[in-house]
């Protein structure tokens, strides 16, 4: 038979609420028995056997333990239990971070700080829980949980913003290695080896000195799998230096593979500075000192500065109010700090949401007033801020859709009208104001407020807590907005200040991101503010640096002068030296700020025994920083540019093709040639381009109808007779005639002899030669220098890989037309512009992809041919064994075996022609 026991119950609340799910946790029990119709949101009820071990399980995260009861209401949290075991290991999480962090030598203090804010949180979380003030425990936990959110993102952008930085400091190591290389070591054979010991030198350096450095070494080594919590800190430097060598192999590597077949603009430069060595390294050595003793003292600092000042409280109850920065949605997310504070009674200030612009009082559907509607606490405001006595009619009251408007609406609305309330968002096709949501349905105008003496209440101090777009506010009870379009800007609460709540005060403002007010006459606020620290002490620097780096670019005009001829002949813009110039100054200013920034410890070193640093009452431990280099590196590309512009605006000046540019010609500079006089033009090219300036001198400086004649000698020299209209409207006859001179190319202009005394003739002159100068542009926009190397072909592609690329190719050519025929099709219901952005667009896809097909078609334009033989060759065939089948030469069996491997495989190629035409088809219908 079945037995039955008897045992005395026990009735237990259990709360089983998860503040990280926001549910009740699905538990299982055994034996017990669930109290029906009394349970809440944070407890059940349960019978439980008196003095038995009851077996209690959490089903989703495996934990299970026994309870044994004895007295009646007992409670059983496992709340406490789930919190316990889940904010424990974040808040362990967080801190073995900052752990990681010290580890490193990172600066860890607002770390610190916030990992005691969470500590903070958590046991004031457990406290609530104990007091069963669930509410409050529910308000603190969310603000447990998004803090810790917040700082787990803040980490993991701290590590990728370091790596980034360091990365792109990796990039400018492998600059610097390069150029200091090209300049100081002439010997090729031994310069790669030279660079990876100088790269590595200085890879070593800044994991040394910079803390950052290490922590973006050590989070890439974690990306790439290495468990760098196992390793030791010479471990991780080891690991690291072994992390940059292959870095720097896998450039040298990548730089090899792809080392440029002509030189660039940089290396030009490097040669220059290389051809004046002496100078070069006086300079640089100058500005590495000034560099490393800007690299000292700058630097990007980013901090809490805790503000407390004094304000002026104009209210009379004893409290304060709190605004937000970041503006909660709903009470219980502030629930926690109002019973922390023990407030008697507060009133929150409910503003619209950012997503909307303004709430709009619709009175018809043509008149619209656009206004701020604010939600307050109606019985706060008549008992602590005598609201009452600011208006007219009926104030606003809690529960009701009652509204009080400011007295400058008085003549448009009326007590007692009934007008709809609507959140106005801006729409994203015309740009207007739009009312888009309805809300306080059946609302009334019950009052009207003098805005002089309500609106003030919401000044603190200079400090506006209502939205200043829109000055016309209007006020409704807070309980009638909804809270996810009316957020909370602001409470106003009424409570006893003592010492304890307002230190609390002060150490929630420091993480919630709030503006306390207090009774007190206190004001407490605490920003996170980036500064620049030493900046003003760049100033001089940046003055010496500039001015020793233009004195040095301008020792080197004299001596590039002489190189213009060459650049003019080897085909280049000869007003690029001009960028040249700058380009100088800049490296000049990169390597000496990179040497001073590596060196700057070292000073340190040298000058830390002497009397003046060791009586600095500021003195500090020195450690680099990768924000301190980047700052000394853009002083130094900052002091170069100033420094090296006015010597480049002189070399562009005296950038005329080997000559000064004058203002006005002399006779002087005409010689006379028979009866002629002969200006040499600013122009000198290669032999070789003889072809290319007679085109230019046709296209662009003279019209067909100026040419007179032209005369072309066995050699290809040319003569050409034009006319030119000179400033006093004068014709005067001209020649230009290219002339021969060893292996240059100049161009002079002969005049008649009787023009040389012309008063305008310096003007007329001055005309051509500008039109000449711009000869280099010309040819740079037209003509394309190819580099063309031997290389191993690539092997040809099979027929099937070529087939399938080309269909690939001819669907998205399908695709394309498709797009173009609807739009074709919609084209009267569109703009004109935009049917001809989207016109332009296809066309031009279109285009190229038909420039691949056709690329493509060439290549299987044999295959189509021997398809088609083929084609030809098996239906012979099969027409044979059908003449011999239906001759009674061949039986039906042996018909069916030649005939069907042939019918198969004439549709294969039926099939693949099909294709091939389809390709061919594309570029058929663009003819």
């Amino acid at each position: 038979g079945v037995k039955i026991f008897l045992v005395e119950g026990v009735y237990v609340n259990l709360t089983d609420y998860d503040p990280f799910t926001e549910s009740k946790k699905k538990l299982t029990i055994t034996p017990s028995l669930k109290v029906i119709g009394k349970s809440t949101q944070f407890e059940s009820q349960y019978i439980f056997p008196k003095g038995y071990p009851v077996l209690v399980k959490v089903e989703e995260d495996g934990w299970k333990n026994r309870f044994s009861v004895s007295f009646p209401n007992t409670t059983i949290s496992i709340t406490k239990i789930v919190t316990m075991s889940r904010a424990l290991s974040q808040i362990e999480e967080v801190e073995d971070g900052i752990i990681w962090l010290s580890d490193l030598g990172y600066p860890i203090d607002t770390e610190l700080e916030q990992l005691g804010i969470l500590k903070y949180l958590f046991m004031r979380s457990l406290y609530f829980l104990e007091k069963k003030d669930y509410e409050s425990f529910r308000s603190i936990m969310n603000t447990f949980i998004k803090f810790q959110n917040q700082l787990s993102i803040k980490s993991d952008n701290l590590k990728k913003g370091l790596l980034i930085a360091f990365i792109s400091l990796i990039v400018l190591m492998f600059g610097f290695t390069a150029v200091i290389s090209m300049i100081f070591f002439e010997n090729r054979k031994y310069r790669d080896i030279i660079k990876i010991l100088f790269f590595m030198a200085l890879f070593t350096i800044i994991l040394s000195l910079d803390p950052s450095s290490r922590v973006s070494v050590a989070y890439m080594l974690m990306l790439l799998g290495v468990n760098i919590f196992e390793l030791d800190y010479s471990s991780i430097i080891a690991a690291s230096i072994v992390f940059g060598a292959l870095a720097y192999f896998t450039y040298f590597f990548i730089s090899f593979y792809m080392r440029p077949a002509s030189k660039s603009a940089i290396v030009l430069a490097v040669r220059y500075l290389k051809a004046k060595k002496l100078r070069t390294v006086l300079t640089i050595f100058t500005l590495t000192l000034l560099s490393a003793s800007t690299v000292l003292v700058v630097g990007i600092n980013i901090e809490s500065v805790f503000y407390e000042e004094s304000i002026a409280w104009n209210y009379g109850f004893e409290g304060g109010v709190i605004v937000f920065d970041t503006m909660p949605r709903y009470i219980n997310e502030i629930i926690w700090i109002l019973k922390t504070l023990n407030v008697s009674d507060f009133s929150m200030v409910r503003v619209e949401s950012t997503e909307y612009v303004c709430s709009g009082l619709l009175l018809d559907s043509s008149t619209r007033y656009d206004v701020q509607l604010v939600g307050i606490n109606a019985s706060f405001f008549k008992r602590y801020l005598n609201y009452t006595s600011y208006l007219v009619g009926t104030p606003i009251t809690n529960n009701t859709r009652i509204i009080n408007i400011p007295r400058q609406l008085s003549d448009t609305l009326k007590l007692g009208e009934t007008p709809s309330i609507w959140l106005v968002a801006v729409s994203e096709t015309s740009y207007e104001y739009l009312p888009v949501k309805q809300v306080a349905e059946d609302s009334y105008v019950g009052g009207m407020y003098d805005e002089n003496k309500m609106l003030p209440i919401f000044n603190m101090s200079g400090e506006e807590i209502l939205p200043k777009n829109f000055p016309t506010y209007v006020f409704i009870s807070e309980d009638e907005l909804p809270p996810v379009d009316y957020p909370i800007r602001a409470v106003f609460f009424a409570a006893s200040l003592t010492e304890d709540k307002i230190d609390f005060l002060k150490r929630i403002s420091s993480f919630l991101n709030i503006k306390v007010y207090l009774s007190n006459g206190k004001m407490y606020y605490k920003p996170t503010l980036i500064t620049l620290k030493g900046l003003t002490s760049t100033i001089i620097s940046v003055l010496f640096s500039s001015m020793l780096i233009m004195i040095t670019m301008y020792g080197s005009i004299e001596y590039e002068k002489n190189d213009l001829r060459t650049i003019a002949i080897l085909g280049g813009n000869p007003r690029d030296i001009a960028q040249q110039i700058l380009l100088e100054g800049i490296i000049i200013g990169f390597i000496s700020t990179f040497i001073g920034c590596f060196s700057s410890p070292l000073l340190m070193l040298l000058f830390q025994n002497s009397p003046l640093i060791a009586n600095m009452q500021n003195s500090r431990r020195f450690y680099m920083t990768i924000d301190s280099i980047y700052i000394s590196l853009l002083v130094g590309a900052f002091s170069s540019i100033i420094g090296s512009y006015i010597p480049a605006i002189k070399m562009k000046e005296a950038s005329l093709f080997s000559r000064e540019e004058k203002k006005v010609l002399s006779p002087e500079d005409l010689k006379i040639v028979q009866d002629e006089v002969v200006y040499q033009l600013p122009l000198r090219t290669s032999i070789f381009e003889l072809n290319t300036l007679y085109r230019f001198l046709r296209e662009e400086i003279i019209s067909p109808k100026e040419l007179l004649r032209e005369e072309v000698s066995e050699d290809g020299l040319f003569r050409i007779y034009t006319s030119v209209t000179a400033p006093d409207t004068m014709p005067i006859t001209i020649t230009l005639r290219a002339v021969k001179k060893a292996d240059d190319l100049l161009l002079e202009l002969a005049i008649p002899k009787e023009y040389r005394y012309y008063m305008r003739l310096s003007e007329t002159l001055r005309k051509v030669e500008e039109k000449i100068l711009k000869y280099a542009e010309w040819k740079e926009k037209r003509i394309r220098y190819m580099l063309i190397r031997r290389e191993k072909p690539k092997a040809a592609k099979p027929f099937d890989m070529l087939l399938k690329e080309a269909m690939e190719l001819y669907q998205k050519y399908r695709q394309l037309k498709e797009k173009l025929d609807r739009l074709n099709k919609i084209r009267h219901t569109i703009s004109p512009k935009t049917y001809k952005m989207y016109n332009e667009r296809y066309n031009k896809d279109l285009s190229r992809l038909l420039t691949r097909i056709r690329g493509y078609s060439l290549k299987l334009e044999p295959y189509y041919e021997e398809i088609r033989k083929q084609i030809r060759e098996i239906s012979g065939k099969m027409e044979e064994i059908e003449v011999a089948y239906k001759l009674g030469e061949i039986s039906e069996n042996e018909y069916l075996e030649k005939i069907t491997p042939l019918r198969k495989r004439i549709e294969e190629l039926k099939i693949t022609l099909d294709k091939i035409s389809q390709v061919k088809s594309a570029l058929a219908s663009r003819r």
